[in-house]
């Protein structure tokens, strides 16, 4: 199977009805990709979709659907984008509706995605699904738009002449750069699963046993949200581009007592993925957060900031305040700045979670057992900020074997057909033999066609009484659904298998990933990653073909390079262990040299696969970028890819960026000071950040 350019393109529609031709050139100081793709006739089956409208999807969009015949290249594909929100942004649209009915229910770490009752707040959108977004109003991102600019695509001055955007500027960008793409961009379309079908057409012999090639495009599962019951839709497209967020899953770590606690005081247990604002939590008496990152220095900055607003500048220890209480497992790193405060009390991590009731009480007690053997009891409000999982794809259900001749019939027999222009799905046939999920019923062989890309998302483990204080109450069957029975194990991080530089599958190059990367400039690497996609879709390679841009080929290279890349970080760490022991567990793989909490020293965790960051992935940004020039030198003629732009000065911006927001903390804290005078507040790690928690 390849991916056709079309031939020709028609002219766009603009706002007002008429049409347009191509837009001609602009000027080169300022060359765009395109300002608005022209529209492309469908193809039918020959099409592409892109799964997920957040800046990695929407960029990835415009990529594939630019002109560029002009330059000698080719015509754009015709690719569409479906969006399972009622609008594009992906994290960076935190929308009214939905924080209203979040704010009405409470933050529960079991609910999602929330659903709409008759009379409740979320705006006007009937009983669609809602999934909210992990942001907050007071989000203030630590990257300089430098390296938040789309190729083609600068950023104009921030506000105040800040040096970093807010979440609202954020996504008044990437709706810039969306708006021209709005008639290829379907919201309110979640994609439930995905489904590799076998290659046409058969093979040339009639036996049962011979294999068909391992490329035929992609039967997808929807759900359409704008009609209620929701519309399912089964369609065929000849490539994917899965550009979902990776915050879907948040990671629980693997302390024992945690599932218990979820379960059983959901009200005290919170995943940062809930966090909007610090209304629910300021006044508590204990609060503590989990964390070394970017949301768990929020939380805890915001927290001192509105106790600073609500109780004065200085602590009032002596009417009974207590810290905000930080636990974390290495110091603080320098990608994520946090000023200190009096207010702020670092502890070690915690080694148990405990739940206890007192008799004839109906709430339960929240205690917590640290790594020094010290006790936190009584503890109001716990705020996991320990990021998310990356790379869950178990709804992508690749190939697992060759198809045969009765794999086809029997797919034929459940309305999914191989004529000689393509497969062509028939929904009612398919909706009557009982949807997809009837792809995996026993009896006709078809259920040893397929295996989930990946394992489920993990949850804490439903652990035992044992870290129950005396009897708890019974948990809800609602709350218990939601947490299966797998644990996380750290020191095997997820990954996507069988991926060649982490966005296309090396065996079936039409299916491709962006986004899965967790990066430190995500929206430069999106971009060259979606056009390499596209680099690599063009020249049309054939499974298994022999050629020096053969991913089949060079796949194997680059995990060997990857996990070479591990053992080295891992290597270097053990190097640093203590040997002799006895010593106590929690020291027993701690490295010599590693950063201490309360004189604790902690052990690394191993890198994930897919989490770069620092010079490797720089490495592959200049990798991707030198592949895209050589075969396209007009786009080194682009804002965001010239040579100018990607000089050795980069990397000490880029390196240097942390330190310029700490700095900015820091005077943003001074002015205000000066500002408030004697009246108190901060605006720690936020611009107005005591604004009530808005």
């Amino acid at each position: 199977m390849t991916i056709p350019s079309n031939a020709s393109a028609t002219p766009s529609a603009t706002a007002n009805g008429s049409t347009s031709s191509s837009p001609s050139a602009l000027p080169s100081s300022l060359p765009l990709l395109s300002p608005r793709p022209p529209t492309i006739p469908s193809t039918g089956t020959q099409r592409v979709l892109i799964v997920g409208g957040g800046p990695a999807g929407i960029v990835t969009l415009r990529n594939l659907r630019v002109e560029e015949r002009s330059h000698g290249g080719t015509a754009g594909l015709d690719a569409v984008l479906y969006e399972r929100r009622e609008s594009i942004g992906g994290v960076w649209y935190l929308d009214e509706g939905t924080l209203a009915l979040e704010r009405e229910r409470g933050y529960n770490d079991t609910t999602w995605p929330l659903l709409p009752s008759k009379g409740s707040s979320g705006g006007n959108r009937g009983s669609a699904p809602l999934f909210p977004s992990p942001a907050y109003k007071q989000l203030v991102g630590n990257v300089l738009p430098r390296f938040l600019t789309f190729s083609g695509e600068e950023w104009p001055e921030l506000e105040g002449g800040e040096p970093f955007p807010t979440l609202e500027e954020t996504w008044r960008y990437v709706n810039r750069v969306a708006d021209p793409l709005t008639p290829y961009v379907r919201v309110r379309r979640e994609v439930k699963e995905v489904w590799e079908l076998p290659a046409l057409p058969l093979s040339n012999t009639d036996t049962d046993e011979e294999g068909l090639p391992i490329t035929g495009g992609w039967l997808v599962h929807t759900h359409g949200h704008s009609t209620s019951p929701p519309t399912s839709l089964w369609e065929h497209f000849a490539a994917l581009s899965l550009c979902p967020s990776w915050t879907t899953h948040p990671a629980y770590p693997p302390i024992p007592g945690l599932a218990t606690a979820l379960a059983l005081a959901p009200g005290k247990v919170h995943h940062a993925k809930w966090y909007r604002s610090v209304d629910p939590w300021w006044a508590s008496k204990r609060v503590v957060v989990v964390g070394n990152g970017v949301s768990s220095n929020d939380i805890v900055s915001h927290l001192v900031a509105r106790r600073k607003e609500e109780w004065g500048e200085r602590p009032g220890w002596e009417e009974g305040e207590e810290p905000v209480y930080k636990a974390i497992r290495h110091e603080g790193d320098s990608m994520f700045p946090c000023l200190e405060d009096e207010r702020i009390r670092e502890v070690p991590f915690i080694t148990r979670v405990c739940v206890k009731r007192a008799e004839g009480d109906a709430d339960v007690q929240l205690d917590l057992e640290l790594a020094t053997g010290e006790r936190l009891e009584g503890v109001d409000h716990l705020i996991l900020g320990t990021g998310y999982q990356p790379g869950v794809f178990d709804w992508v259900h690749t190939l697992a074997r060759p198809a045969t001749h009765q794999d086809v019939a029997a797919l034929d027999a459940k309305g999914i057909a191989l004529q000689p222009d393509g497969w062509h799905i028939d929904a009612p046939r398919l909706a009557e033999a009982g949807g997809v999920a009837s792809l995996a019923e026993e009896g006709d062989g078809l259920q040893s066609l397929w295996v989930p890309l990946t394992a489920p998302p993990s949850h804490p483990s439903d652990d035992s009484s044992s870290h129950i204080e005396e009897k708890g109450p019974k948990p809800h069957p609602h709350t218990l659904s939601s947490l299966s029975n797998e644990s996380i194990d750290h020191a095997h991080p997820r990954r996507v298998p069988h991926l060649h530089s982490h966005c296309l599958l090396a065996r079936n190059p039409t299916l491709s990933f962006n986004g899965l990367i967790a990066s430190v400039v995500p929206f430069v690497l999106a971009d060259l990653v979606s056009l390499y996609t596209r680099l690599v879709w063009e020249s049309r390679p054939s499974p298994g073909s022999a050629t020096t841009d053969s991913p089949l080929l060079s796949r194997a290279s680059f995990n060997k390079r990857r996990a070479d890349e591990l053992s080295r970080f891992s290597y270097l760490e053990d190097q640093k262990l203590h040997a002799p022991p006895p010593r106590p567990l929690h020291l027993l793989n701690a490295p010599r040299d590693a950063p201490t909490i309360s004189s604790i020293p902690v052990a690394h965790l191993p890198k994930s696969f897919h989490c770069l960051g620092g010079q490797v992935e720089y490495d592959l940004q200049v990798r991707l970028r030198a592949n895209l020039l050589e075969r396209k030198p007009w786009l080194g003629e682009v804002v965001g890819l010239s040579a100018q732009e990607w000089g050795e000065e980069r990397e000490v911006v880029r390196r240097g960026m942390y330190d310029v927001k700490r700095g900015w903390l820091v005077e943003r804290e001074r002015r205000a000071r000066v500002a408030r005078g004697s009246k108190g507040g901060s605006t720690v790690n936020g611009r107005d950040a005591w604004e009530n928690g808005e």
